[in-house]
């Protein structure tokens, strides 16, 4: 297991046990976050859903990171089906 698919999975897991010893290895971070947002986008296409696109893993506002109300209906009824 590389370095990088180990931290993937404690970001996924993030709470205030690993936060602080996350919070100080952006070079990390970064690019697992950039893997996660590109993996969603590619969903969210294949999906042919036009009104999403993701930015962020938190839900904190960002410009790029917006999602139309029938795109969320969408969404969450794969999610459900799944």
């Amino acid at each position: 297991m590389s370095v990088l698919e180990k931290w993937q999975s404690e970001i996924v897991k993030l709470n205030m046990t690993n936060y602080l010893e996350l919070e100080g290895r952006q070079d990390i971070i970064e690019p697992a976050l950039s893997a996660f947002y590109s993996e969603m986008n590619t969903h969210v296409k294949a999906m042919k859903l036009k009104d999403t696109h993701f930015m962020t893993a938190h839900g904190m506002h960002h410009d790029m990171n917006y999602s139309s109300g029938y795109d969320i209906s969408i969404i969450s009824h794969h999610c459900m089906k799944n």
